[in-house]
């Protein structure tokens, strides 16, 4: 499950904001006895290992609650101590500090709110606080009713105002840090910053508020000052009335250092409207919420994209006669539950592209040159001296990677549709996967065998190890169907073209290709093909040489052969396969996933390799048909296995072909099988040592 090593917690005194769902709490207030009672149930709580905490009043009160965090701290119950100092803004007692607080314009007001922050340093200290946490106050703008130009020109004072303000800050926790010997890091909240309705004040105004700005303060403070701990607190439900999603999340995400999990509802229609309506954090799962399980997973892969490292903490209100010792469970159910979809444990990292070169350089890309002009003999030889596997597939399962592509014209990788064609990078990508994962062989042509054995013969040279030994090796027998061509359906031997040739040269299987469009006005150069795929399945019998056969309905649209998939076309077609030739026995089909697969399972008894098709970019659609695919039918042994493998967006090719053999071998579902990827992506990429 992603964010399994990152901390959880919750903000206590919203939780717990007072006896009967009161505030006393909330404003500091809370006798002993509740005090004391509630923050050791979170203390309690072994998924809690952050604990959020507020102003106490009660000076005797404070130090209890310091001493059990500290208890806490020593037994490894607590690992992380955040104090809130937006709880003490938003009271504002006394109304001293106006709300626009330390963005104020009039710099008495500035100071008095920046003076009212170090009074809680100083309290945040005494907790020993990890965490610093405050907001930047109204935007001046919204509260003098000012729009357009007006408005931006006082928004950029405000904005001035508020970064002398974050200097102040952070040069006095700096100081409370070296005289406490703590390393308490500063954090800005942006709260929502949408206007409020007349008559109603459900929202903040705050002036960070959108993301834009909350970017624009940080950079501009360390910029100007060098103040680098200077992070942000981002509060789920701040960003979704903002209108801000997981991109959002994405452009801000290297200065984010903490998440509060919040709920809100926005639509004032509901049933409890007048008290949930806008930014009061209320329970999960209610009608109307807005933070869905879906809508957490969008920000919490934005998150591991970005290589979040921070803590989660919940921020629930409980309202009315809600329990809220009850809420968490409904909240921890929707993080985990989140966490573990498949988007969000798949998330690869936005820094990170797998670069073919990385793996096979141009030096080796040379060497491999000059072997081929030299010492092209090794060819040969490294594959008659090559150690066959005893048995096909030694658990009945298997996984082979399929590079047979370009040479029928199909080039097209996803996104660049000649990039197949770059034989450097293509080659690079294959003998990354046939090295780096447990796939169990390759389906390819002659000159991709070649260049592998090639490569194979230097790592031999270097390291004494083959990684083509005992790995099963197909041969590509029909390449003359042309993507695109008039009579593509005329798919002729132009490969291999020798069954006994390719038993000779010590290679596993012979793989082919019919194509069968019924009725067509070139239905005849597929009868053509299929009477050659015959005669070369009967040659192989002969021989005893597996025959692994690609039979595909389809039809022409657009000038293009698409192919039908649907289950009905497919059984079909594969009455026509499996009455191919004098004998079945050596017969595997490889057949591509489509609903309703278990009838094309009972379509035929022999042994059905599932084939990915063209590249989407993304994995995740491809592996969970695999693992539908695979408890189809026992007879749906594997997968053969191409572009979605090779060209997987900007994915390692190894890493997801590891998911693919784990989904396969170890019958793992497709959510374990992505969680492999995570700890495969870009490892082991000194492998090719020539």
């Amino acid at each position: 499950m992603a964010f399994e090593r990152n901390r959880l917690g919750i903000v206590y005194p919203v939780l717990f904001a007072g006896p009967g769902n009161t505030n006393s709490n909330f404003r500091g207030e809370a006798r002993r006895e509740y005090v004391k009672r509630t923050l050791q149930w979170v203390i309690d709580d072994p998924q809690f290992v952050t604990v959020e905490i507020s102003r106490i009043k009660n000076s005797a009160t404070r130090k209890e609650a310091a001493s059990m965090l500290k208890a806490a701290r020593k037994s490894g119950a607590v690992e992380e101590v955040v104090w809130c100092a937006q709880l003490v803004q938003l009271i504002n007692e006394d109304g001293i500090v106006p709300a626009s607080d330390i963005s104020s314009l009039d710099e008495y007001d500035r100071v008095k709110a920046v003076d009212r922050l170090k009074e809680c340093i100083d309290e945040a200290c005494e907790y020993g606080a990890e965490k610093f946490t405050f907001f930047s106050g109204k935007d001046p703008a919204i509260m003098q009713g000012l729009s357009g130009e007006a408005a931006e020109r006082v928004r950029g004072e405000a904005m001035v105002q508020l970064r002398r303000s974050l200097h102040e800050i952070c040069l006095y926790l700096k100081q409370q840090n070296k005289k406490h010997k703590s390393d308490c890091v500063p954090l800005l909240i942006p709260f929502d910053a949408r206007v409020n309705p007349p008559g109603v004040t459900p929202f903040k105004e705050m002036l960070i508020g959108p993301a834009d700005r909350a970017e624009a303060i940080i950079e501009s403070v360390r910029h100007h000052y060098g103040h680098e701990e200077l992070g942000l607190l981002i509060d789920t439900s701040h960003a979704i009335i903002n209108g801000e999603g997981p991109d959002t999340l994405k452009r801000i995400g290297a200065y984010v250092k903490h998440i509060h999990v919040s709920n809100c509802i926005l639509n004032r229609n509901n049933p409890d409207g007048d008290l949930r309506y806008g930014d009061v954090h209320p329970a999960f799962n209610l009608p109307d919420s807005e933070l869905t399980s879906p809508v957490l997973a969008g920000y919490l892969q934005a998150l591991a994209e970005c290589g979040f490292e921070g803590s989660f903490a919940f921020e629930i209100k409980p309202q009315d006669h809600e329990i809220p010792e009850d809420l968490t469970g409904a909240a921890k159910s929707l993080f985990y539950g989140a966490c573990n979809r498949i988007e969000v444990n798949y998330a690869p990292r936005l820094n990170y592209i797998y670069q073919s070169r990385k793996f096979l350089s141009e030096g080796v890309w040379d060497q491999l040159c000059e072997l081929r002009i030299h010492k092209k003999s090794i060819i040969k030889e490294r594959m008659l001296k090559r150690k066959q596997r005893k048995q096909l597939a030694s658990n009945g399962r298997m996984v082979i990677l399929a590079a047979d592509h370009p040479a029928r014209m199909v080039t097209h990788d996803g996104r660049n549709p000649v990039g197949m064609g770059d034989r450097f990078d293509y080659l690079g990508r294959c003998a990354r996967v046939m090295m780096a994962s447990r796939v169990d062989g390759l389906m390819a042509t002659a000159d991709i065998i070649e260049d592998l054995v090639l490569l194979d013969y230097l790592q031999q040279e270097k390291t004494g190890k083959s990684f083509l030994d005992e790995r099963v090796l197909i041969a590509c027998m029909n390449r003359s169907g042309l993507s695109g061509a008039r009579y593509e359906l005329l798919d002729r031997n132009t490969a291999y073209r020798d069954a006994k040739k390719i038993k000779e040269l010590k290679l596993d299987g012979a793989k082919m290709l019919m194509r069968l469009a019924v009725p067509d006005p070139y239905d005849r150069y597929a009868l053509q093909t299929m009477e050659e795929c015959s005669r070369s399945i009967e040659i192989c019998n002969e021989i005893d040489l597996p025959v692994f056969l690609e039979p595909l309905p389809v039809k022409q649209i657009d000038g293009q052969y698409k192919v039908l998939m649907n289950a009905d076309d497919l059984i079909r077609i594969i009455g026509v396969a499996s009455g191919l030739s004098h004998s079945t026995a050596n017969l595997w089909l490889k057949i591509p996933y489509v609903d309703n697969y278990w009838r094309v399972a009972q379509s035929f008894s022999g042994p059905i390799l599932m084939l990915g098709g063209a590249s989407t970019g993304n994995p995740i659609d491809v592996i969970e048909q695999f693992v539908r695919g695979m408890g189809e039918g026992e007879n749906v042994r594997g997968a053969m296995v191409g572009r979605n493998v090779l060209y997987p967006g900007g994915d390692d090719p190894a890493a997801v072909a590891e998911a693919v053999c784990a989904l396969v071998h170890e019958g793992v579902s497709a959510n374990d099988a992505v969680k492999r990827i995570q700890p495969m992506r870009g490892a082991k990429m000194d492998l090719l040592k020539v």
